[in-house]
């Protein structure tokens, strides 16, 4: 739509399938003229459906467990949270569950099952899911992903003095991605802060500075943690500047019409977070850009901040 080849621009809609993207592109205000001659193709509930009935099919043929993992995560995007764990639960009774590549991928389906049941507010049973997925290796490797996803649940729910016990190994040099590093500090700021230990805090977020740079989430998410508002609204408002990413800031500042579960601190963040949607200078980046809506699907991660 940049160029403005809104021929090839609605050929290509048709290939999106993910409800979290098309909702993205349905609130940016260059992808009006689209949504107004074809509004079925923004239909966010009918394409919800119709990712999880492909992704029913493509795993009847797939010859691998991949799609099992994106069709629990289908079915949380549209609010089927008892389904989404009773597919995890057939799943895992298989001997065998692999990926893509062969590789053991049971830590990945017990890793959704923990947070499918995190959304129905079974937060005990969900931490106790993802603390067995965290005892698997992952791919092979010492597990990373779901150490850092168990640290973040129990971060979630104000069990900050445990997150940061589970965190003390990937403290260690050159343990886990850039990407992980990011995460690691980024949890450790929040669970300082939720402890009240600031003075820790800030020396913890300004010795991370380097890994939060190239990573948006951790470091919007730091923000927040440090009770830092107008830092948030402004890394929100750079979000809203970049074409190419503005669907998935639009999502974020949008609201879910019911509300989730949430875990105690993350429920002082998302009260945070609202401080910032509510921001006259974010509201206006929006207004520029696009605009907002009430979420009546929501993705599995999405909005993080409900």
């Amino acid at each position: 739509m940049d160029i403005g080849d809104k021929t090839n621009a609605a050929r290509q809609l048709k290939k999106v399938t993910a409800a979290n993207i098309l909702f993205g592109l349905r609130l940016d205000k260059r992808f009006d003229e689209l949504r107004a001659t074809n509004p079925a193709a923004f239909d966010i509930q009918r394409a919800a459906v119709a990712d999880l009935q492909r992704l029913i099919e493509l795993y009847k043929t797939a010859g691998n467990d991949d799609p099992a993992y994106e069709i629990i995560d289908a079915l949380r995007a549209l609010g089927r949270y008892d389904a989404a764990v009773t597919v995890a639960d057939e799943v895992l009774k298989q001997d065998r569950i692999v990926d893509g590549h062969g590789k053991d991928y049971r830590n990945w389906i017990e890793d959704r099952r923990a947070y499918a049941l995190f959304d129905l507010g079974r937060f005990d049973e969900a931490i106790a899911g993802e603390r067995k997925a965290a005892t698997r290796q992952e791919r092979g490797h010492a597990n990373v992903s779901q150490v850092l996803n168990l640290a973040q649940m129990l971060l979630d729910v104000g069990r900050f003095r445990e997150a940061l016990a589970i965190l003390k190994p990937m403290e260690r040099p050159n343990v886990g991605s850039p990407t992980g590093r990011a995460f690691v500090a980024q949890i450790r700021v929040c669970a300082l802060n939720g402890l009240g230990r600031i003075k820790e805090q800030r020396e913890a977020m300004a010795s991370a500075s380097g890994q939060l740079a190239e990573n948006r989430a951790a470091r919007l998410h730091t923000l927040l943690c440090a009770d830092d508002e107008s830092g948030a609204a402004k890394e929100m408002i750079a979000w809203l500047d970049e074409p190419r990413n503005r669907g998935r800031a639009l999502l974020e500042l949008s609201k879910p019409v019911a509300d989730r579960p949430l875990g105690a601190y993350r429920a002082v963040l998302s009260r945070r977070f609202d401080e910032v949607r509510n921001d006259p200078a974010v509201v206006a980046a929006v207004a520029k850009v696009g605009h907002t809506e009430t979420l009546t699907t929501v993705g599995a991660d999405w909005p993080y901040y409900p």
